[in-house]
């Protein structure tokens, strides 16, 4: 499936969008993680290595909190777009 990543992520990921293959939002984050590293995992986990706050996955628009969470499934051809907190004043 296809992943977007925006903000910061993309930059850490050098990428803005990426083929991966995943049957949960969960393993898709760890197969993020484990092909780009460090600075993606700095941007996206906690020391804790939890999801930080802030940070909303959609899946096909719909945000993962309203669905199953880490535990949302995924099927081929799903958009998952991964979006950092925003940051203004």
């Amino acid at each position: 499936m296809e992943v977007e990543l925006l903000g910061l992520l993309q930059r850490a990921a050098g990428a803005s969008r990426i083929e991966v293959e995943a049957s949960t939002v969960g393993q898709l984050l760890a197969a993020l993680l484990s092909r780009f590293g460090a600075n993606l995992r700095q941007e996206l986990m906690t020391p804790e290595e939890k999801l930080k706050t802030g940070i909303a996955i959609l899946v096909n628009g719909r945000n993962i909190n309203f669905l199953q969470g880490l535990e949302t499934p995924l099927n081929p051809g799903d958009k998952v777009t991964i979006i950092p907190p925003a940051a203004g004043g």
